[in-house]
């Protein structure tokens, strides 16, 4: 969460643009879940991360988060 005040704070041109580009389905949305299940999720890059997790929160159920015992995001589309 304060990854997404840093980026709305220092580079919210990026973030939109990076916003813009993800899709509304639910295809979309669980390959954006299961990002922080992967060796690559600690290489990405800020802005990225910010994006995921607005996207995920916004898109999700209810606007619910909520992870699981090994800090995964797992809330459904």
């Amino acid at each position: 969460m304060i990854n997404v005040y840093k980026t709305v704070k220092e580079d919210v041109v990026k973030l939109i643009k990076e916003l813009k580009s993800y899709e509304n389905n639910s295809d979309f949305f669980y390959s954006m879940r299961e990002l922080d299940r992967s060796p690559s999720f600690k290489k990405m890059g800020k802005v990225k991360k910010a994006a995921r997790l607005i996207y995920l929160n916004k898109t999700c159920y209810n606007g619910l988060f909520r992870v699981n015992s090994q800090g995964q995001f797992n809330v459904p589309f």
